[in-house]
């Protein structure tokens, strides 16, 4: 299965990604940097909106973990 993954570099998604290799899964990093992007990345802008669509054809599956870190105040 090809599978989206926001979140990658965060604690969850670190120790998720090899545990979906393992069972053979495709994964494919949703990233907001260029320097990032590579033939495993979708590169996405939230300020410009930019991000690359043909890249996300054949997507089986999102798991969405991007979110606010939670060291320090959340108001």
């Amino acid at each position: 299965m090809k599978i989206l993954l926001t979140g990658a570099s965060g604690l969850v998604g670190k120790h998720l990604i090899p545990v979906l290799k393992k069972d053979n899964h495709q994964i494919v990093r949703l990233v907001r940097s260029k320097d990032q992007a590579n033939e495993d990345t979708v590169y996405w802008s939230p300020l410009s909106g930019e991000i690359e669509v043909d890249r996300l054809r054949h997507i089986d599956a999102v798991i969405h973990l991007a979110g606010e870190p939670i060291m320090g105040r959340w108001t």
